[in-house]
């Protein structure tokens, strides 16, 4: 009973997450009382179990109504919209394959010139076309990039981690109003992420890192040493993604034939950077959504 009560409550954060995506909430055109619609959101669910059920628009047709005022002309158009939103987070639920990882980030920062600004790093990516990733991919990546930065300045700003996690609600839903094409699922999952950092961040630097890393690929000490060059023992966790962005342009940038660089540092770094987001999104994992 416990764990479908807990579910029927975050299908209802959910929806007034979407709701206030939409302009007519801005604009005061449509205006609703949140306790009123998560209450009568739940007294109601029954009714709306399933989204792709006939009745499903009409059940939330009368949700909507019972919780608000509508200064719109066609709020069937407002319905329609807010329930293929919901279809979306739906989809994307389902399919884990879609759901947002640390990996995106890695994979934009290979692509990145370190010490740039953010808008040159993203024309460069923009303007790739030989790095084998079609334009709705590299749009893609982008789009993620800017969400993720967004999120974290507005987690570090707070300055203090539990007072973030407590307004968690308020800052996915700043962060999703200037950044529509994501899901409110996906900017969650970013939420858990940057918070999974920053706990781990307080107990462990980068030598916790390199030397589970190690343990977990059987990597001998000339292998960790190769990394060290790079990524100082001492380096805060916090600093781990600058440190890799400015690792992976020092080698792209370097003349092998007169260095001792080995191109295989290269791969080091990737295989650090894969250990370094399965650690944090096994710790995520245990974050309540």
């Amino acid at each position: 009973m416990e764990k479908k009560t807990h579910h029927i409550r975050n299908e209802a954060s959910l929806f007034w997450k979407i709701l206030l995506r939409q302009p007519e909430i801005g604009e005061g055109s449509v205006q609703l009382l949140k306790d009123t619609f998560l209450k009568n959101f739940e007294t109601s669910f029954s009714s709306l179990e399933n989204s792709d059920d006939p009745s499903f628009k009409e059940s939330f047709h009368k949700l909507l109504l019972s919780a608000g005022r509508f200064r719109i002309v066609d709020i069937k158009d407002f319905v329609n919209r807010v329930v293929l939103s919901y279809q979306k987070e739906q989809m994307y639920r389902k399919d884990r394959r879609n759901h947002f990882s640390l990996d995106i980030l890695f994979q934009t920062i290979d692509f990145l010139s370190a010490g740039k600004s953010e808008d040159v790093a993203e024309q460069n990516l923009a303007s790739k076309q030989d790095d084998g990733l079609s334009p709705q991919e590299r749009e893609n990546l982008i789009i993620n990039y800017r969400a993720y930065n967004a999120m974290n300045a507005k987690i570090l700003a707070i300055g203090n981690l539990k007072d973030a996690l407590f307004k968690k609600d308020n800052i996915v839903s700043e962060v999703a109003l200037l950044h529509k094409d994501l899901t409110i699922t996906a900017l969650e999952f970013m939420f858990r992420n940057i918070v999974a950092q920053q706990l781990l961040s307080k107990k462990y630097n980068c030598d916790t890192l390199i030397n589970e890393w190690g343990k977990e690929y059987n990597f001998d000490d000339d292998m960790k040493i190769r990394i060290l060059s790079y990524i100082s023992a001492d380096t805060p966790l916090l600093k781990f993604r600058p440190k890799y962005a400015q690792a992976i342009q020092a080698i792209k940038n370097t003349d092998f034939s007169k260095s001792n660089v080995l191109d295989s540092d290269l791969f080091l770094l990737r295989s650090l950077a894969n250990f370094y987001t399965s650690w944090i999104m096994q710790v995520s994992e245990m974050i309540a959504a």
